[in-house]
């Protein structure tokens, strides 16, 4: 059986929204959902949160969930996605478009990978790739909890740029 999906979402990162997703999956790497909540917000067009507080106390609960302890692939990311997107819209922030259709994108590949082969797992598969190649940008001590979270590479192998 051959299936072609076309979800029709396009979406390129380049510069500072590249710089900017890049310190956002390290924050969320780090479980630290204050730095989220703040490049998040940082990021957005209007720059502004109705609560950076409660938008905080959101995005704890989302990572909690991430960082729970269950095995990676028991994770819905779709359900993640769609907490963070309602936290955004509870507490006015917008966010940047492409952003979202990169968001949108990846949830719809996990989903879809996931009814294709159970064990699939893009976000952890693509992290390495976005670190490795944003790795310029990250500070001695968040490349340290890098490589807690690639213990099949060590600080000296992975290719910082």
């Amino acid at each position: 059986k051959v299936s072609f999906i076309d979800a029709g979402i396009v979406t390129k990162l380049g510069g500072g929204d590249f710089t900017n997703l890049l310190n956002v999956s390290v924050a969320v790497m780090l479980n630290d959902a204050e730095k989220f909540s703040r490049l998040i917000v940082e990021g957005s067009p209007d720059k502004y949160c109705a609560s950076l507080v409660g938008f905080k106390k959101a995005n704890e609960k989302i990572l909690d969930q991430l960082f729970s302890g269950k095995d990676f692939n028991d994770i819905d990311f779709v359900d993640l996605a769609k907490d963070f997107l309602k936290a955004c819209a509870r507490f006015d922030v917008k966010l940047e478009q492409r952003l979202v259709y990169l968001v949108l994108g990846m949830t719809m590949l996990q989903g879809i990978g996931k009814q294709l082969h159970p064990d699939i797992n893009l976000v952890s598969a693509v992290m390495p790739y976005i670190l490795e190649a944003g790795g310029r940008y990250l500070t001695h001590r968040e490349r340290w909890y890098i490589t807690l979270f690639n213990p099949e590479k060590t600080y000296d192998k992975l290719n910082f740029v």
